[in-house]
């Protein structure tokens, strides 16, 4: 059985595989049997069923004294104490051969990874608390496979508190490649490089972000077996770096086979992220109906306790989608609704995660003040308060979100020249963030605002350059990105 198991694996069949994996470990007591246990475990988060997963986990982890913790809270409380105890104890490590390590050292560790890793694409706190956790296993076991694998994990949890580490994620990143390269293991390799693809792209370098993850995706198809799950994570932020740089023909050229592979292996949680990603590919190609309805059958038969960060991802789809309708009370209603349920899961704790939502949030707003002048100034006055908390993120797209948002609010105050000159900032610094689609519908929106001549030229290049990028109906989409115009 774990050989059959191991052969599902292989061929990208989680969920089989994991079925059968939990079949063989019900059949004894052994450190093997737990072992398969903690594979089930593993392979049911890989396939996307969170909830066998769960509670193949909670018996895993009670075998050895631990929990996952109840509530998004007590997770926080203890990812800052795991996260101290790693601070004070540094990144060094004595490395050794996998020989004279304890087995049951290195099963804890591989347990922990299993939850770590298994909880990354839902539930970012519970994960990031479990990483800090096996990452100071690892390091004092000192086995330089998992070392290397625990240290790609860690570059993608410190690049998302935001750019203010980026410092240290270089040197971090440095010292993961030079390990995993010394190895010669291509798998290590590989993790290191999705580690750094993360890394890159919640700091906002996209396209050294697309970079990395082509190479890892290119190394694991090549070179390793029974990674089905580490090339959807390679392709699905592939995918979403090359969307931000405006690339969009690239990922759809890309999109159908992808679809095509998670349909034919029943991979719920690849369907489920790329349905949900196909929002933007819908828009481009002027299909809000299509849109909506992938968003709206993306997570049937998902959990429907918890927030997690798909009900993130279907937020910000959904708003777009309304926005691209106009439908501005229809997409600040929804936003409003949500908005509970996010703060409460903490994923406003991540900066990529808060500078969308809070940036979908500003625009709803400024979409309505349009829609509904008798309640322009109350609109108004809550949008200024979401540009001041994006111009205060220390990262650039946050800025150009907030200085193109800016420029709307302006515009409708009647400052005409402080609004002209703030979506020539936003302009300016979009393109310094190569963020193409933005700066696009930027131009568009700033020509629009001039209303003359120069103003008409500004508005049929930027929907000259839209519509060769892939955008079907440039007025629509620049009406999703910068709505009030």
């Amino acid at each position: 059985r774990p050989k059959l198991a191991q052969a599902l694996v292989n061929a990208g069949r989680s969920a089989a595989a994991a079925e059968v994996y939990l079949d063989a470990a019900s059949r004894g007591d052994s450190p093997a049997h737990r072992i398969w246990q903690r594979r089930a475990a593993e392979e049911f988060f890989r396939s996307g069923h969170l909830e066998k997963g769960l509670a193949t986990t909670r018996t895993v982890l009670g075998s050895i004294g631990l929990r996952i913790p109840a509530t998004p809270s007590r997770a926080l409380a203890s990812l800052i104490f795991h996260r101290l105890r790693l601070q004070l104890r540094g990144l060094k490590f004595k490395e050794r051969r996998v020989e004279e390590i304890p087995a049951k050292n290195l099963d804890r560790i591989d347990t922990l990874w299993s939850v770590a890793m298994g909880l990354g694409p839902f539930d970012v706190i519970r994960a990031s608390d479990f990483q800090s956790r096996q990452l100071i296993l690892a390091l004092d076991a000192g086995e330089p496979y998992r070392v290397v694998r625990g240290l790609a994990h860690e570059m993608a949890l410190r690049a998302s508190v935001g750019t203010s580490e980026l410092g240290g994620i270089r040197r971090l990143q440095a010292a993961t490649m030079a390990l995993a390269e010394r190895m010669g293991d291509p798998e290590a390799l590989a993790r290191a490089y999705i580690g750094a693809g993360l890394a890159a792209l919640v700091t906002g370098r996209w396209r050294s972000s697309a970079d990395w993850l082509e190479k890892a995706e290119t190394i694991l198809r090549a070179s390793c077996t029974g990674v089905a799950y580490e090339i959807h994570v390679a392709q699905i932020y592939w995918l979403t770096s090359v969307n931000v740089l405006g690339q969009l023909r690239q990922a759809s050229s890309r999109f159908p086979q992808l679809l095509s592979e998670a349909q034919e292996l029943g991979d719920v949680l690849t369907l489920a992220n790329l349905r949900i990603f196909s929002w933007n590919l819908h828009l481009a190609d002027d299909n809000p109906d299509l849109a909506q309805s992938e968003l709206d059958r993306a997570l049937i038969g998902w959990p429907q306790t918890g927030f997690l960060t798909q009900h993130f991802q279907l937020l910000a789809g959904r708003a777009a989608v309304r926005l691209f309708r106009g439908q501005a009370r229809a997409a600040l209603d929804y936003v409003t609704s949500q908005w509970p349920a996010l703060k409460g899961s903490l994923l406003l704790r991540a900066q990529g995660i808060r500078v969308t939502c809070v940036e979908f949030r500003a625009r709803c707003l400024l979409a309505c003040a349009v829609a509904e002048p008798k309640h322009r100034a109350q609109h108004l006055r809550a949008a200024h308060r979401d540009i001041k908390a994006l111009l205060k993120e220390s990262c650039g797209y946050g800025k150009a979100m907030g200085l193109k948002d800016l420029g709307v609010a302006m515009a409708l105050e009647g400052r005409t020249e402080e609004a002209q000159a703030r979506f020539l900032e936003a302009e300016i610094a979009f393109e310094s963030e190569e963020m193409t689609t933005h700066m696009l519908t930027v131009r568009w929106a700033r020509g629009k605002h001039l209303g003359n001549a120069i103003g008409d030229e500004l508005m049929a290049a930027s929907a000259s350059a839209l519509r060769e990028a892939g955008y079907r109906n440039p007025e629509a989409t620049a009406r999703m990105f910068v709505p009030g115009i």
